[in-house]
């Protein structure tokens, strides 16, 4: 049979077709040769002839390999085994893209069959024309090149490319570590984008790209034209041109929000510049509504309240936006001056409070305001009054005060109390003489104290000073001291007014008690009544040391007397009743005054039991009271010591239990009241946060238990108590 000989083309792949059942192909290794063409036969030089094996189909085996295949049973067509089931085809060899592992280009092509190769390449030799035979033709100048076809893509496809390059699961796979083995070195990545370009990412097989997937062209299995530099560096390019597309569709974006946040801004500008034409245009109406008030020639108060309250209703929002309020002092102060020109605050208090008012309801909260108005035109009324104001006439500045108090801020309260009251009060209290001064001095003092109250503190020890000053030739017969003291005995502290009686009163007392004489015939009670008229103010202590040292020896020593002369008894005891009627309640309840009663009623009742006989009542009289007789032995075996007590040492035992000092300060001023030393706070003067005390003649200040005196009148230096006690002297 004929054997012809058909060269086909199709999409470089040579394919050399023997019969209608034999397709071998060659590869292009070969297809030089297989040009060659034998001119009787038509049969490809360089081929055998003879198939092996009887009736044999498929691809014509020969060499070494074939012929051992065929020793070992091998029947061209079918696959190799025992029961023929492997492949029928040699392996062939394909140029992978890359040196990655197994399976991460896509899937392995696998050698098909003989029988499916033969079956796919049948319909086709039957369906295409038979081409006659023809010179052959060798030169290369005759071959039609490939023309190759190029697509071009926009970068609105290419950015739909890039939306449909999106796996259904990318979501969860970009999360995915992934370790890259295809280099020299291992590589972690985040995730299949952090794959270098030049390779196949997972899962492209599953979408494919129908803008950039091409057929790949191969002749015989390899590629017509694979040069990987060049296409390395073609998808580089590819890629870079992909991120400045991806780049400029970015910052298009950000353009386009960009003008549509400039666009809002635009229109926001607009209505803030709308609103702030409306506020300049009130403004302006605001602004001439003042001019007029303030060019109004016969402006009062009542008009310009009007006006201004009219004007905070009609821009009620700009009066409080742009504080209009501090306009309305510098109207009110002026309006405010002119009506009070002819006020007198001491004669009638009340006359500006109707002025004061309207201003302060127009202004309502804002008490800022209204303090300037009551500094600036109230405020110069009252300094003027208090110029006028006589310290010693209380009533009319303390009713001026009472009457304000609860309308003035506290600034302004205090500065009245500081530069006005209590420098006036210190320069009278200067000026003041208990005894020539007619007026007493708690008249015009003590309506102060509920409204200054700790700060007249810098008066007292004046006052105690001059009050001392005038018991100097006081006789407890002038019942004016006591008048003068009583009303300071609440005023005073308890230890200041304690020491001061125990050193100006007492001894005034034990005096006229030593002026008292017994006499039951004609007894005359003046000097016992000028002590028992005390009992209230001196200490009791006081009184008891008196009576016990001065009074009931006189009275035992003329009891005694008196038993040793017969006397009759019932006089005796009508005189004692009589004598213990006289003394206080008070006084009855101490046992020192108890057991000299009962020393009387011990001695009566043996001058009754031993009528006529002379006793001797010494023992009685120098007994030791029980209250005094419970003092521990110094030694054993010891007699105690019978401590007799002087006026004066029981005078300054009862001054020292009864002023205890309570810090530093105290203890000089203590000493400085014992030696008539002024003690007394220099009013708002102070050296490194401490207060100046005016001692004597020199200013001190105290820190701790330091005293420190001005020197040269600028240097401080620290000094003792008794240095002190000598420079205030001196």
């Amino acid at each position: 049979m004929l054997r012809e000989t058909y060269f086909l083309v199709y999409t470089h792949k040579c394919l050399k077709i023997h019969s209608e059942e034999e397709v071998q192909i060659v590869t292009s290794r070969n297809k030089k040769d297989a040009g060659k063409f034998n001119s009787m036969g038509m049969e490809i030089a360089g081929l055998r002839k003879k198939s092996l094996g009887a009736g044999a189909k498929g691809f014509e085996m020969y060499g070494i390999g074939a012929k051992l295949l065929a020793g070992m049973g091998f029947q061209p067509g079918k696959g190799l085994g025992k029961e023929l089931q492997g492949i029928s085809a040699p392996i062939e060899a394909h140029v992978r893209k890359g040196r990655g592992a197994i399976g991460l280009y896509g899937k392995e092509k696998k050698t098909a069959p003989a029988d499916e190769i033969v079956q796919s390449a049948a319909p086709k030799a039957s369906t295409e024309k038979e081409v006659g035979p023809r010179e052959v033709k060798w030169q290369k100048a005759n071959k039609t090149k490939e023309k190759v076809e190029y697509t071009f893509l926009t970068a609105e496809e290419v950015l739909v490319q890039k939306q449909l390059r999106v796996r259904p699961d990318g979501g969860h796979l970009a999360k995915v570590k992934v370790i890259d083995l295809t280099g020299p070195q291992q590589r972690v990545l985040s995730g299949y984008h952090a794959i270098s370009s030049g390779q196949q990412k997972p899962g492209d097989e599953w979408i494919e790209d129908e803008f950039t997937k091409k057929e790949e062209k191969s002749v015989f299995g390899k590629a017509a034209f694979d040069i990987p530099e060049l296409v390395h560096n073609v998808e580089i390019l590819r890629d870079s041109c992909e991120q400045d597309i991806f780049k400029n569709d970015r910052k298009a974006k950000i353009a386009t929000d960009r003008k549509l946040a400039i666009a809002e801004e635009l229109e926001q500008l607009k209505i803030t510049l709308n609103e702030e034409e409306t506020a300049i245009t009130k403004m302006e109406k605001i602004l001439k509504e003042m001019e007029s008030i303030c060019k109004t020639s016969d402006l009062d108060r009542r008009s310009a309240c009007l006006l201004l309250s009219k004007l905070k209703r009609e821009y009620e929002d700009e009066w409080i936006l742009y504080d209009m309020c501090s306009l309305v002092p510098a109207i009110a102060i002026s309006l405010t001056k002119e009506e009070l020109k002819g006020w007198n605050p001491l004669e009638d208090p009340n006359m500006p409070l109707q002025i004061l008012n309207d201003w302060s309801s127009l202004l309502a909260n804002q008490t800022q305001p209204y303090e300037i108005i009551l500094w600036e035109a109230w405020m110069p009324s009252i300094r003027q009054a208090s110029l006028n104001w006589n310290v010693k006439d209380a009533d009319p500045m303390v009713r001026l005060v009472d009457f304000w108090k609860p309308m003035l801020p506290n600034w302004i309260l205090e500065l009245i109390y500081d530069q006005i009251l209590v420098p006036k009060l210190t320069q009278a209290v200067d000026e003041w003489d208990p005894l020539s001064d007619v007026v007493p001095l708690h008249s015009w003092i003590h309506p102060w104290l509920p409204f200054l109250n700790e700060k007249l503190e810098i008066v007292f020890p004046t006052i105690r000073t001059k009050l001392a000053n005038a018991l100097v030739r006081w006789h407890p017969s002038d019942i004016s001291a006591k008048q003068i003291l009583m009303p300071w005995m609440t005023v005073f502290s308890k230890g200041s007014i304690e020491t001061f009686l125990l050193k100006n009163i007492v001894p005034k007392l034990q005096q006229a008690m030593q002026e008292l004489v017994i006499n039951p015939l004609h007894q005359i009670l003046d000097p016992w009544n000028w002590v028992m008229e005390w009992i209230d103010t001196v200490p009791l202590k006081s009184i008891v040391n008196i009576l016990e040292t001065i009074f009931f020896p006189k009275w035992l020593q003329f009891l005694a007397a008196w038993l040793n002369q017969l006397p009759h008894y019932e006089d005796v005891r009508r005189w004692y009743l009589w004598w213990r009627s006289l003394i206080n309640e008070k006084l009855l309840q101490d046992p020192v005054v108890r057991d000299n009663l009962q020393k009387g009623l011990e001695m009566i009742g043996m001058a009754i039991q031993c009528p006529g006989q002379p006793i001797d009542y010494t023992y009685i009289i120098n007994r030791v009271p029980e209250s005094q007789q419970q003092q521990p032995n110094v030694s054993a075996g010891s007699a105690p010591t019978q401590i007799h007590a002087t006026p004066e040492l029981m005078a300054d035992a009862i001054r020292l239990t009864s002023q205890v000092p309570h810090g530093f300060r105290d203890l000089v001023q203590m000493k400085c009241e014992e030696l008539g030393l002024v003690f007394m706070p220099v009013p708002n003067r102070y050296y490194e946060g401490k207060q100046v005390y005016k001692c004597g003649n020199v200013l001190i200040y105290i820190s701790g238990n330091v005293i420190f005196v001005q020197c040269d009148g600028r240097t401080f230096l620290p000094v003792s108590l008794n240095q002190l006690i000598q420079m205030a002297s001196s």
